[in-house]
This record gives C-alpha cells, sequence and structure tokens, in this order.
C-alpha cells in the first residue's frame, strides 16, 4: 500500500493534510474512536486536535455490527480512476425506518480536507424519503466553504457537495448498499 511503501503511520495518515481525505472521512462517519498511547479512548473526531499534537495512536476501533446501518458514498473527479474532486459518504442508522443517528463525510468542499456535515442532524427523528434528501442535500451546499482551484471553483465545488451529498443519500432509499 501507499503508506507502507512511504512508512506512514495512522497518526501521520489521521492528521496529514490531504494524504487520505477519503479514508479519515470514512472513518469519520462511522464512528471510530482510538486509543492513545495514555490509555485513553476518545471518538476519532474528538481525537484529531489531540492526535495533531501528540501523535500518538494506539489503535483505531470501527463499530463493525451497528444494527440497521447502511451506507452509500459518491463522488466526481475528472475521470473515473481520478481523486475525486468532491466525494461524499453517507453513514445512517435507522430503526423502524426512523433514522436513529447520520454522518455524512465529504471532502473537496472544506478547507480542510475532510470533514463532517452539520446538516447530517437534519435527518434525525425522519423517514429517509426524497423531501429529507432534498432538505439535507441543500443545507450541506450552504454550509460547504470550499476553495476553488484548477479543479474546480468554489460555485462548482458547492453544487457538487448537494449533487454527492443527494446522490449518497438517494442509493439508501433504493436500497442500494455500497
Amino acid at each position: 500500500t501507499w503508506q507502507q511503501r512511504n512508512e506512514y503511520n495512522m497518526a501521520r495518515v489521521l492528521t496529514g493534510i490531504g494524504l487520505a481525505p477519503q479514508f479519515v472521512g470514512t472513518l469519520l462517519a462511522w464512528g471510530a474512536w482510538v486509543e492513545l498511547d495514555d490509555g485513553s479512548e476518545t471518538l476519532l473526531l474528538d481525537a484529531l486536535d489531540k492526535t495533531a499534537k501528540s501523535g500518538k495512536v494506539k489503535s483505531v476501533n470501527l463499530p463493525i455490527e451497528v444494527n440497521g446501518r447502511q451506507w452509500a458514498e459518491a463522488h466526481t473527479g475528472s475521470s473515473s480512476k481520478d481523486m475525486p474532486i468532491v466525494w461524499a459518504l453517507a453513514v445512517v442508522d435507522s430503526v423502524d425506518e426512523i433514522v436513529q443517528q447520520a454522518q455524512i463525510a465529504l471532502s473537496g468542499i472544506w478547507r480542510q480536507s475532510v470533514a463532517l456535515a452539520q446538516s447530517a442532524s437534519l435527518l434525525v427523528g425522519s423517514k429517509l424519503d426524497m423531501q429529507v434528501i432534498e432538505k439535507v442535500a441543500t443545507a450541506v451546499e450552504a454550509e460547504a466553504s470550499p476553495t476553488g482551484d484548477i479543479r474546480g471553483s468554489v460555485e462548482y465545488r458547492k453544487a457538487m457537495a448537494c449533487v454527492m451529498t443527494r446522490r449518497a443519500l438517494h442509493s439508501l432509499i433504493e436500497g442500494v448498499e455500497a
């Protein structure tokens, strides 16, 4: 793997700017937690600042078996094999078709390489349907704060944040699991 080839440790991958945004985003959306070498455990989201200072991640843990969990991703790039310009991963936990918890990780739409959208909270307590999906996708677009570059302007990235969020969530109601 490229991590082995370049000898990156987990702390470097988690805190390195743009090293593996989709990997880190997936861990964030799935609710990963880390154990630090001092024995403490905390959510990866909460540990990123701590990790950046100490860089002493002992282990990364992922909740594997979560009842009612579905996930899907969507991305856009210059080509099918290209690094995504905008990427979205939606992880939704439901009981009796009502969303109990939701996370949407995105890259390419923030000043940092990857982050969770606060707008995912709009899904909680609702049935996942087209009306709710559109509300969340529009909120993600408003929440996005990208910087433009040669691969996409600010306007393009904001619009794609909406489209990729919509596509990922729509895949869940179609019953297509990634």
